[in-house]
């Protein structure tokens, strides 16, 4: 049933495109080809295909989606075969930050930067983890846009529109029951009984993740059904594909420009097989193309801040501040040692043909996890609790149970040892970065800049996550039963600083910290009187007629924890926005 990655059936996703392409150019009974739809939605991702599809429930509006990459192969759907995805051209834009001063530096401050390319985005190559966040950064939405609509309360309509959960917590009021995303915990999960030990012996107690979020020790919820992938694609737009003549999808159609008349958007331009198409819409165009995507396009359409445009060669439309407030999630990978291999998971031990049968039939065992990801906790830094956000967690950690060494120093193992990393993720980072075009060309992938670390509150929340992770690891009983220790070997450019000191930590934070892929921020909503805000509360770029942004860009500052479920809320909220106008 299921081929090796490098075995992709690209012919089949050649086929769908050109019969998608068919399609839009088809003739209409009166023999002119279709150009025009109501809605025309750039990017099929994680947020396009939930705004296609919810547009498409009204069989009176016709929908066009847009999508750069493919159509996913079957593979794609299989946990365990995420991270070959993650780095393969076939599935991904594969970007460079440009050089950090004060990150990454042992990969030359370069952060690699992995984009999903097909249908489903993101959503199709990602870890699937399945965290909304914090009540508090909806809150924290909503006053920023001056729109109450945005606040928890409200926005729980909108992650139960999208739910089905069948996850390991009772049911609640907090949770969806029928809707397309199957939620569910992890059926194999070498470690999780530990890491909960482990968080109750510190005083933690054990939550639902989403129930709502608060500071605890969690198992990792994630978008799956019977163990397999759910995408935005397979849930809100596979389904519908072949029996919605009102919603047409054009794959390997790269959007090049937006298309003016004056201050409002009528439609665009993409290049399908060399052949640039214009396309016009009839009520809105809808930028769905993530925190990169979405700035690209409205820059190259001469909407953005001056001296990028000018600098690239393009005429002004509009003066906002795109690609301004860029944030991220950066991680410091911190590698430990326990004496329980069976804890872990082993792709050489556990990713059998047995096991691969065992997954097809039942779908469980090795093949539904990802990296050997399995638990995490939501705790708060000092600085939190120095600013009165005790409560409001800007650490959190996942815990990366598989047996392999990287980009660390080389450590020498027993037979009867194996490798267990943490990933304390910085979760409300202070800093902000931007994302520019090109100036030497604009088709060349963007000059992105996180500017990590660039705020010294972040450095110090870095240094509690560290410190954090080696109060769990060394000084629990579950983990000192499993002899979890640090291995005593300094990277070479920190050596001469007192081993574990905190200029230790600096130096090594800024050598190892990287980016966490969750990207957000660069078309911030927000009052369209401020001067930071590029989208107004419903969406709408400020002083542009018939556009809107819908998808993680939007976020005028990012939520806590994993960027996924949040971007299925601001979705469906901004499909109901988008409907509420033209109903």
């Amino acid at each position: 049933m299921f081929h090796s990655v490098k075995m992709a059936k690209l012919s089949c996703c050649k086929c769908f495109a050109l019969f998608f392409i068919w399609i839009l150019q088809a003739p209409n009974s009166s023999g002119a080809r279709v150009d025009s739809y109501d809605f025309i939605v750039v990017g099929g991702g994680t947020a396009g295909c939930v705004i296609a599809s919810r547009c498409s429930e009204n069989p009176n509006f016709s929908v066009l989606v847009l999508e750069s990459g493919g159509v996913p192969i079957e593979d794609m759907d299989v946990p365990a075969f995420a991270p070959t995805f993650q780095v393969d051209p076939e599935w991904t834009f594969q970007y460079k930050s440009v050089p950090q001063a004060n990150a990454s530096l042992a990969y030359n401050g370069v952060i690699n930067i992995p984009l999903g390319r097909a249908l489903g985005g993101t959503s199709s190559i990602n870890y699937m983890f399945f965290n909304r966040g914090s009540p508090k950064d909806f809150d924290n939405w909503a006053n920023i846009a001056g729109d109450p609509s945005w606040n928890y309360s409200n926005m729980l309509q909108y992650f139960k529109k999208s739910e089905n959960y069948a996850g390991q917590f009772p049911p609640t009021d907090q949770h969806g029951i029928g809707g397309p995303i199957m939620i569910t915990n992890q059926s194999y999960a070498p470690g999780l009984d530990t890491w909960l030990e482990a968080g109750e012996a510190l005083g933690y107690p054990i939550s639902d993740p989403n129930g709502p979020q608060i500071i605890s020790f969690t198992p990792i919820e994630y978008n799956k059904r019977s163990g397999r992938r759910v995408s935005s694609y397979t849930a809100f737009i596979k389904p519908f594909e072949n029996t919605r003549s009102n919603l047409q999808v054009v794959t390997r159609a790269h959007v090049t420009e937006l298309i003016m008349e004056g201050n409002k958007a009528v439609g665009v331009k993409y290049n399908n097989s060399n052949e640039i198409i214009s396309v016009y819409a009839t009520k809105e165009v809808i930028l769905s193309a993530g925190a990169y995507g979405s700035p690209m396009l409205l820059q190259k359409s001469g909407i953005g801040p001056r001296d990028v445009l000018e600098n690239a060669g393009i005429t002004q439309i509009k003066d906002l501040p795109v690609g301004e407030n860029l944030q991220d999630h950066p991680i410091v990978p911190i590698q430990l040692i326990i004496n329980n291999k069976s804890l872990l998971f082993d792709p050489e031990r556990d990713l059998t043909p047995e096991n691969l049968e065992l997954y097809q039939r039942e779908g469980v065992g090795p093949y539904t996890t990802t990296a050997g990801l399995f638990a995490q906790a939501f705790v708060a830094s000092t600085v939190a609790t120095a600013e009165g956000e005790a409560d409001w967690s800007d650490i959190q950690f996942s815990m990366y149970a598989q047996t392999f060494l990287t980009g660390l120093p080389d450590v020498s193992l027993g037979s009867w040892e194996a490798p267990i990393f943490a990933y304390p993720y910085l979760g409300r980072q202070k800093s902000r970065g931007t994302v520019k075009l090109d100036p030497t060309n604009i088709n060349n992938q963007p000059l992105i800049d996180f500017n990590f670390l660039s705020d010294p509150r972040d450095f110090q929340i870095t240094i509690d996550a560290i410190q954090m992770t080696m109060k769990i690891m060394e000084e629990t009983v579950p983990y000192r039963f499993l002899g979890a220790r640090y291995p005593p070997v300094p990277l070479t450019v920190c050596q001469d600083l007192h081993f574990r000191s905190e200029e230790y930590w600096e130096c090594y934070v800024k050598q190892m910290l990287v980016g966490g892929n969750h990207p957000v921020g660069t078309c911030k909503m927000g009052i369209p009187a401020d001067p930071e805000t590029v989208v107004d509360s419903k969406l709408r770029v400020v002083g542009i007629d018939g556009l809107r942004v819908v998808d993680a860009s939007i976020m005028p500052v990012i939520t806590n924890a994993n960027i996924q479920a949040a971007i299925f809320a601001i979705a469906e909220k901004g499909a109901d926005e988008i409907l509420k106008d033209w109903n």
